[in-house]
C-alpha cells in the first residue's frame, strides 16, 4: 500500500469517527419528533424531524461509502459501473436532497408567516407533501445523472468512486451543482423575507407575546439550521468544485464539515429551543438521577405527574 492509500483510508477512517456520533445522536431527535404521536401534531417538530432524517440518511451513505473504499483495491472503471453500485446511487440522491431540504424548511417558514391561519389548520399531510417534494426532485436529478453516465462516451475513474467522479462531466454537471447551489441561497432569500413579515407582524401588534414566545424558538432553529446550510454545505461544495488544486487535507476538511453540519444542527436545536431540548434530555438520559444531577431537572412527564398527584390527595 502505497503513501497515497494509506492517507486515503485515513481520510475515510476520519470520516466513519464524524459520521458514526453525528448519527447516533440525531436517532432519538428524529424518533421523538417522527414517531411520537403527540409531537407529530406540532408542525415545526415534524419539519425539523423530516431534514434531520435525510440528513441522516446522507450521513449513513457516507460512512458506508467511506468504510466500502477502505475496502476497494484501486483500479480504474467507467464512470457507468460506479453508478451501478447501489450505494453510490444513493448518495449521488442523498447528496442533492441535503440541499433541498433547507428550502422545504424556508418555505414553511414562508407559509406560517404569511398564512399562519391555514397553516395550523393543516394536518399532517401539510408536512408529508411537503417533503416529498425534495425527495421527488432528488430522484430525478440522480436518475438524470445515472442515464447521462449510461449514454455518454465511455470515461474511465477510480474504482473508490470518489463523489467528485461520479457525476457525469459536461453540461450536466454545471446543471447538478448549479441547481444544489441555488436551491440553498434561495432558502437564504426565502428566510430573509420570513424575517421581514415577521418583523412586521411584531410591529404592529398582530403576534401577542404568548404566540411570539412560542413561534419565536421554531423561527430561530431554523433560522440556524439555514444559516449552517450556507456555512456547511454551500461554502465547502462550492470550494470543491471552482478550486483546481485541492490537497488531500483540504478536501478532507471540507467534506468533514458537510458530515458535521447535522451534529451542528442538533446542538443549534438544544440551545434554542427549550421545549425540544427538555425533550431529548429527557429521552436520551434514562435515569431520572442522572437528569437532576447533571441538568438540575427532571422529567416534564414527572412533574405533571407529581402536579396531577398533589391535586388529587391535597386538600379540598
Amino acid at each position: 500500500m502505497g503513501f497515497f492509500d494509506s492517507a486515503v483510508n485515513l481520510t475515510m477512517v476520519i470520516y466513519i469517527a464524524l459520521g458514526l456520533p453525528t448519527v447516533l445522536f440525531n436517532i432519538p431527535f428524529v424518533h421523538l419528533t417522527l414517531f411520537i404521536a403527540k409531537n407529530r401534531g406540532r408542525k415545526e417538530f415534524v419539519t425539523l424531524g423530516c431534514s434531520a432524517l435525510g440528513d441522516i440518511i446522507y450521513v449513513v451513505i457516507y460512512v458506508f461509502n467511506s468504510y466500502w473504499r477502505i475496502q476497494d483495491h484501486p483500479t480504474m472503471i467507467s464512470r457507468a459501473e460506479c453508478i451501478g453500485h447501489i450505494n453510490i446511487l444513493i448518495s449521488t440522491f442523498t447528496a442533492v436532497l441535503i440541499f433541498v431540504n433547507p428550502l422545504m424548511i424556508a418555505i414553511d417558514r414562508l407559509v406560517v408567516s404569511v398564512s399562519g391561519v391555514w397553516y395550523y389548520k393543516q394536518t399532517l399531510t401539510y408536512t408529508v407533501v411537503l417533503f416529498s417534494i425534495p425527495i421527488v426532485v432528488s430522484s430525478i436529478v440522480a436518475g438524470a445523472n445515472f442515464y447521462m453516465t449510461s449514454v455518454s462516451p465511455i470515461e474511465m475513474i477510480s474504482s473508490m468512486c470518489f463523489t467528485s467522479g461520479i457525476i457525469q462531466t459536461g453540461g450536466f454537471e454545471w446543471f447538478y451543482y448549479g441547481f444544489k447551489w441555488s436551491c440553498v441561497v434561495l432558502a437564504l432569500v426565502v428566510y430573509g423575507v420570513v424575517a421581514i413579515v415577521y418583523w412586521k407582524k411584531v410591529q404592529i401588534g398582530k403576534c401577542d407575546v404568548v404566540n411570539r414566545v412560542k413561534i419565536q424558538s421554531a423561527y430561530l432553529v431554523m433560522a440556524f439550521n439555514t444559516a449552517n446550510a450556507i456555512l456547511l454545505l454551500f461554502v465547502p461544495d462550492v470550494l470543491l468544485k471552482v478550486l483546481t488544486k485541492k490537497s488531500l487535507t483540504l478536501m478532507t476538511c471540507l467534506f468533514s464539515l458537510m458530515i458535521i453540519k447535522l451534529l451542528l444542527n442538533l446542538v443549534g436545536i438544544m440551545l434554542l429551543h427549550k421545549e425540544l431540548r427538555t425533550a431529548y434530555l429527557d429521552k436520551v438520559l434514562i435515569f431520572p438521577s442522572w437528569k437532576k444531577r447533571v441538568f438540575g431537572f427532571t422529567s416534564v412527564v414527572s412533574v405533571s405527574n407529581h402536579a396531577q398527584k398533589n391535586r388529587m390527595t391535597g386538600p379540598n
